[in-house]
């Protein structure tokens, strides 16, 4: 049986939730239950986001390791009657580190879900022994590269140093050229402005990064980008570096999370040469969509 379950219910009665539905960041969460037809008990939940034009999955969670497959299946079949109705699609992410990955990925792959392209999240530590010493180290043998590149022009700029008019020709630019939204992100997550990089040589962008700032001890880098004129000339290093450097300076700890989409080789192999020198670890996140009839699968954007 399947039924609608309060937030306020969770918090208070079914321990075994896999996320703190406590939190503000998920005061709009709502929730599918597979229940136990005699005692209505929860034995699985889905619990996702309703936007306008989209249900977000944010988690699927059960009771116990076993039988979990009919459950997620009768939950995401659910979903998708749900969705139908209203002519909108269903987002789907979750980690490859879960115990149950193997069986939510195939219980979203036999009630129709489409797998796309996932993301690569790589995660660093600001207070990591040894991090910040590497890095140095990293840039000193790089050090007459770098030289060049300021010598022919590029210089970096940070978001706080580029106007309100200038800002929104160059997020306009962004999302044109890159299929990357600046100001969306930054209303899901404030923008870190000061550690926004944007690298100019003359006036014509070469590179960004483009950094979010989820917590007072937390940053992601959300978003990477390169001008095709400059994917041969090492420009992306200029705001790569200069963000990795400023963050080894901070007077707090910093855990600080990398986004890499998963078609996306030249990133990928970036982060598996350059970041090497600073990751301590790696998640991937599954990306599924059950499409409408009129909108193309969104969260289908090029991260860095």
């Amino acid at each position: 049986m399947i039924k609608e379950i309060s937030r306020e219910r969770i918090m208070r009665d079914i321990l075994w939730v896999a996320i703190d539905v406590s939190k503000p960041f998920f005061a709009d969460l709502e929730a599918l239950a597979s229940c136990d037809g005699a005692t209505g008990s929860p034995s699985a939940l889905a619990l996702f986001r309703r936007h306008e034009g989209a249900f977000d999955v944010t988690e699927m969670c059960c009771a116990r390791l076993e039988g979990c497959y009919g459950f997620y299946r009768e939950l995401l079949a659910e979903m998708i009657s749900m969705a139908k109705n209203r002519d909108i699609p269903v987002s789907l992410r979750f980690f490859n580190d879960r115990p149950d990955y193997e069986t939510l990925r195939r219980a979203a792959d036999s009630v129709g879900f489409k797998r796309l392209p996932g993301l690569y999240l790589a995660t660093s530590y600001s207070d990591a022994e040894g991090l910040g010493r590497r890095w140095e180290a990293f840039k000193e043998r790089r050090k007459r590269f770098f030289e060049r590149l300021t010598a022919k022009g590029y210089r970096n700029i940070p978001l706080t140093e580029i106007n309100a008019s200038d800002r929104a020709a160059l997020f306009a630019h962004i999302k044109r050229e890159y299929n990357y939204d600046p100001e969306a992100a930054a209303r899901l997550t404030p923008a870190d402005e000061e550690n926004c990089l944007f690298t100019f040589r003359a006036s014509r962008l070469a590179a960004f990064c483009f950094v979010l700032r989820p917590s007072p001890t937390q940053m992601v880098f959300d978003f990477g980008g390169v001008s095709p004129d400059e994917k041969n000339s090492g420009a992306f290093l200029m705001p790569l570096s200069e963000y990795i450097t400023r963050t080894y300076g901070y007077p707090t700890a910093q855990t600080i999370v990398y986004l890499f989409h998963e078609n996306n080789v030249e990133m990928l192999n970036m982060a598996n040469r350059t970041l090497s020198i600073i990751i301590d670890s790696t998640r991937y996140k599954a990306n599924y969509f059950y499409p409408s009839s009129n909108v193309r699968p969104f969260g289908d954007r090029g991260h860095g």
